[in-house]
């Protein structure tokens, strides 16, 4: 039987991975849109300009955004399969992979968010910071109630 605060922590942490999840499908499904916003909050031209002088460029774009959405969607089922399997099951290394590559995984579009200023204005900025408090504070948590140093004093029962 799972500690009450296991079946609360690995329901919160399917949240991002599931936003991350949809997020892909639409990178691939529709990945002009944010290329445009992007390009217009980064460089301060029209987008239109861009794409009447640069037509073949802008189908590379689009297609490199249609990988970023399918890199996500691999993350995101690689992050739901460690925590449905291993987190519950209270493996160590489950609980330090997820702490540091989500928190890699976050800060990273935080620190490009900032050094290019995209997407503000946009409700993904304040995503990920909620994200990171999220993330931060449900390891925080886990660590005190299901982490490392406590799963080494828990024995499986059979």
């Amino acid at each position: 039987m799972e500690a009450r605060s296991l079946k609360i922590s690995w329901k919160i942490m399917m949240v991002p991975p599931i936003y991350v999840l949809l997020l892909g499908l639409c990178l691939i499904v529709f990945p002009g849109p944010s290329i445009a916003k992007n390009y217009q909050l980064f460089m301060g031209h029209p987008w239109a300009d861009f794409v009447a002088s640069n037509a073949r460029l802008v189908i590379f774009l689009s297609m490199l955004n249609q990988l970023i959405g399918v890199q996500a969607i691999g993350y995101a089922i690689v992050t739901m399969a460690i925590i449905l399997k291993a987190y519950r099951r209270r493996e160590k290394w489950a609980w330090y992979v997820l702490l540091a590559g989500n928190t890699l995984g976050f800060g990273s579009v935080l620190a490009w968010e900032a050094a290019t200023n995209c997407n503000t204005g946009s409700g993904h900025k304040r995503y990920h910071v909620v994200g990171n408090i999220c993330w931060v504070s449900n390891f925080c948590k886990g660590y005190f109630c299901t982490g490392p140093w406590l799963m080494a004093f828990h024995t499986k029962t059979r």
